[in-house]
């Protein structure tokens, strides 16, 4: 431990030896109070470092927990509702069947637009970057 008792020196007259020999006192006291500092620092880094261990795992269990609960329900579990038995020629069951089928392709159709208008706005942005390279070009020329 650095001797703190070295701050409360008061300023007294003393020899050039006497002055040498505080000022040795002084240093290894400093080299002291760095070492604690390090080693200070290396604890709070540790900790630091823990912490964000630990809110990653916290992270990952909060996702896991929440996909678990909240798991999608499947277009075929809508076709036996309440898991009861049914017949599957009945006109109801045809209907769910169809229902189904229409809400796959309705999907595959706003993910087809959705990737055209995508694309689009892609061309839209290359045409106007060549636009403006080519605007450069003529402003440099």
């Amino acid at each position: 431990m650095p001797d703190w008792d070295l701050l409360d020196a008061k300023n007294t007259s003393k020899s050039k030896a006497e002055l040498k020999a505080e000022l040795e006192m002084l240093r290894s006291n400093l080299g002291f109070a760095q070492k604690h500092i390090q080693v200070r620092d290396g604890i709070i880094e540790g900790a630091h470092a823990q912490l964000v261990i630990q809110n990653l795992h916290q992270k990952r269990l909060h996702e896991t927990l929440h996909t678990k609960e909240k798991k999608k329900s499947s277009r075929q579990s809508r076709l036996f509702a309440g898991w009861k038995g049914c017949h599957l020629t009945r006109d109801e069951f045809m209907m769910a069947v169809d229902e189904v089928e229409q809400t796959k392709e309705d999907e595959e159709n706003a993910r087809s637009a959705c990737k055209k208008a995508a694309k689009d706005r892609k061309s839209a942005k290359e045409a106007n970057e060549e636009k403006w390279q080519d605007m450069l070009k003529e402003h440099d020329g």
